[in-house]
């Protein structure tokens, strides 16, 4: 009995080792977890045409300041008015523009160049190539 004994012990330390080889390696194939990750950025921009800063902030310190985006704009902490807004950057000329209230989002037009902010939704540009669809195979 005691030789069986020793088998079920070796068997149990050889899975649990093979077990945390196999959690290593698909640790790896998944990458590194959030802690290891550098910090996720938001960019903020103030409607103010005579300010126009911009503030760059982590969410934990957008959290702090009690900014929502979909909650209307905060108080810029550089002119103190209530036109800090998450900015976003245009498709079309670039440039990185105040974003939109969230009920017009769609249809938004860039202050700078006049155009859609966001490109036509689930649609393409007319510069990209046409892909043509596939057929399926008969």
């Amino acid at each position: 009995m005691r030789r069986s004994s020793q088998i079920l012990v070796a068997f149990i330390v050889l899975l649990l080792a093979v077990l945390a080889g196999v959690f290593a390696w698909v640790k790896g194939a998944y990458g590194p977890d959030e802690r290891s990750q550098p910090a996720f950025v938001l960019t903020y921009i103030c409607d103010d045409p005579a300010c126009r800063a911009t503030i760059d902030l982590t969410p934990q310190q957008e959290k702090e300041m009690g900014l929502d985006p979909w909650n209307g704009p905060g108080v810029c902490p550089t002119c103190l008015k209530k036109s800090l807004r998450r900015a976003e950057r245009c498709v079309n000329c670039g440039e990185l523009v105040p974003g939109p209230d969230p009920d017009k989002l769609i249809g938004a037009k860039c202050p700078n160049c006049g155009k859609e902010i966001f490109g036509p939704l689930g649609g393409r540009w007319p510069s990209e190539p046409h892909r043509p669809k596939h057929s399926p195979k008969e």
